[in-house]
């Protein structure tokens, strides 16, 4: 008769520890997607393929100066004005993309514009780059300088 309870007792526990192991887990935390700075295979100075202006015989490259913490955008056809963005964070969205928000500082109020970026990564020389808002005329292919 012990015997037969207690082999009922250990039963019961062994079939009730699972049911109460998954009642009490918790949902586990996932990292943050966005990271601070930029992706390091980014990082660099490049340049742009050649741009020309036949009528005014004008030649250009658009450059991009990406460091950890800031970017510089210059296109390669007049007005030259390069653009500066700082507090970088960058996701990867797929597996050679990667979207970079920050913040613009060129004749901008105190706090900034937001300006978004987009990279695709074709190995370490060659990358796409596109600027979301605003001035588009630096987007395009870049190889590193």
């Amino acid at each position: 008769m012990i015997n037969l309870k207690r082999t009922i007792f250990v039963a019961t526990l062994a079939l009730s520890f699972p049911l109460a192991a998954s009642l009490t887990t918790t949902a586990t935390a996932h990292a943050a997607t966005w990271h601070s700075g930029t992706p390091k295979v980014l990082r660099g100075h490049w340049r742009g393929k050649k741009q020309t202006i036949k009528q005014y015989k004008y030649t250009g490259y658009a450059s991009l100066n990406i460091k950890a913490k800031s970017l510089v955008n210059t296109p390669g056809l007049p007005p030259k004005d390069p653009n500066f963005s700082a507090k970088l964070h960058y996701k990867k969205t797929g597996k050679t993309t990667y979207t970079i928000t920050g913040r613009e500082y060129n004749n901008a109020p105190q706090k900034g514009f937001k300006i978004t970026f987009k990279f695709k990564v074709y190995n370490h020389h060659k990358i796409a780059f596109k600027q979301v808002q605003g001035r588009t005329d630096g987007n395009g292919i870049f190889y590193k300088r």
